[in-house]
């Protein structure tokens, strides 16, 4: 059980172990061979090569940071987007896939480094709790990736746990926000508000239908500030944090202006951060925001959470 008011921050490394790509790697991918899967989304494909040509040869590492100088482009490279990400939005790499790994042999060090900790952060939530009490988890997460990945897998392994129905499930995982600070894939079916204009399922393999929707609930860089309601509450729940652990995250700049965060305002003293692949300049860049020489720590998401944070 989570009693002290703590925040996750979600880069995207958080969802690598569960078959998320990097932002360079969607970029990448995106690069690499999508026209196939736009069909039938009426996105044209003449524009939809001018724009990939474009970003591959720009030399940015992300998608985003291409669309903050190229907004002509920014709704081509949303649909680019979903239509990489919706097939990646797969159940079975978020519960299935493990069982098989965790009775190999030996166990590869790629799985090791992006061992599943959602797992993990649910025993947190939920071992020894009644289903009652399981929203009283002063859990929160603010998250800047666009995959639902987390809530679907809390609401599938609450309702698997405690057996209760759908509207019990999502009334209860609805009591731990969840901010996508920039948008996601959209709506999932038990989500408050969802409708026909906004929903789109999880395992929805990457249907053009869905593909628009997707798109039309992403926000990129440029067209995000301080203002929106996401960063408002995120802010708002970082301030009143006794704790924040930074999980994946790359520290953009313009993105901890959004948060709040710089060295005048320091996160709590509990707080730590990942930092696999942050490079020494960032390190030393962002080494203030807490007064702790160990808040950077060398670990993966699962590393981090299993062996260096206490959950009270």
């Amino acid at each position: 059980m989570v009693s002290l008011r703590t925040v996750l921050i979600l880069g995207a490394g958080a969802s690598v172990p569960y078959g998320f790509p990097s932002a360079q790697k969607l970029k990448d991918l995106i690069c690499h061979d999508l026209p196939s899967k736009l069909a039938n989304t009426g996105i044209d494909a003449a524009k939809f090569a001018l724009f990939k040509s474009s970003l591959r040869r720009s030399g940015c590492l992300s998608v985003d940071s291409f669309l903050e100088s190229r907004p002509e482009y920014a709704e081509v490279g949303k649909a680019a987007i979903a239509a990489t990400l919706l097939p990646m939005e797969q159940t079975g790499e978020l519960f299935d896939k493990w069982d098989t790994v965790r009775l190999k042999p030996s166990i590869s060090q790629d799985y090791l480094r992006n061992w599943p900790w959602y797992d993990f952060l649910l025993g947190v939530l939920c071992d020894g709790v009644k289903f009652s009490a399981v929203g009283d988890n002063k859990l929160s997460v603010i998250t800047f990736n666009y995959d639902r990945s987390l809530e679907h897998y809390l609401f599938t392994a609450v309702k698997n746990r405690y057996g209760e129905s759908d509207h019990e499930c999502a009334e209860a995982i609805s009591r731990i926000p969840i901010v996508h600070v920039y948008g996601s894939l959209g709506r999932l079916e038990w989500q408050e508000g969802s409708d026909e204009a906004n929903t789109v399922p999880y395992d929805s393999k990457g249907e053009a239908k869905h593909i628009l929707t997707a798109a039309r609930s992403i926000e990129i860089l440029r067209e995000g500030n301080e203002g929106t309601p996401a960063f408002v509450l995120a802010r708002q729940l970082i301030k009143s944090a006794q704790r924040v652990y930074v999980l994946g995250f790359g520290y953009h700049p313009v993105n901890m202006e959004r948060l709040g965060i710089s060295v005048g305002s320091r996160l709590p003293l509990s707080s730590q951060s990942t930092a696999l692949g942050l490079s020494a300049e960032k390190k030393r860049r962002n080494g203030g925001l807490v007064d702790r020489k160990d808040f950077f720590v060398d670990a993966d998401t699962y590393t981090l959470l299993h062996d260096h944070v206490v959950f009270d």
